[in-house]
């Protein structure tokens, strides 16, 4: 007899895969879940990009679109952005600091008092900071997915 579930209804899966393991990342102390909950919530944040350049016809660049979605300068920032951010933790479990196309990333500050959206500061001595609210920012996109569970399936790489 097989335990298997299906997974192919979109809140099932929302709720099992993401929504249960943010809630237990937020009891912790501190806002400590804040960095495991972004390495969940990052390549959600990139499906949904993905989904808005799979349907734009204005012909923007995927980094366009992020930057547009976040309110960010140029497409340039929403780079910094994303491999300061999704590169680092998705790839090395925290920020990087270098780039292989981007050498000098920012240097990155996370705090509740933050925005959920990436900002950019320049200290005096001219480093540049990435400033942003883990915990702003996983809200912001699980509410993304809350409002609209359809797009879990709706990728050429559905489950």
């Amino acid at each position: 007899m097989s335990t298997a579930t299906s997974i192919s209804d979109p809140n099932i899966l929302f709720d099992r895969w993401f929504e249960q393991a943010i809630a237990q990342l937020q009891k912790l102390d501190n806002e400590d879940g804040g960095t495991a909950g972004m390495m969940i919530v990052l390549p959600l944040f990139e499906r949904y990009i993905t989904i808005l350049k799979m349907n734009d016809t204005s012909g923007r660049a995927w980094y366009q679109i992020m930057a547009d979605e976040l309110k960010l300068t140029d497409a340039y920032e929403a780079e910094k952005f994303w491999t300061t951010f999704r590169h680092g933790f998705c790839h090395t479990a925290m920020p990087l600091k270098r780039g292989s196309k981007i050498k000098d990333l920012p240097k990155v500050r996370l705090a509740a008092e933050y925005s959920h959206r990436p900002q950019f500061s320049t200290l005096p001595s001219g480093e540049e900071l990435l400033l942003l609210a883990p915990w702003k920012f996983i809200h912001y996109v699980m509410d993304i997915y809350r409002h609209d569970l359809s797009l879990l399936t709706r990728t050429r790489t559905p489950p």
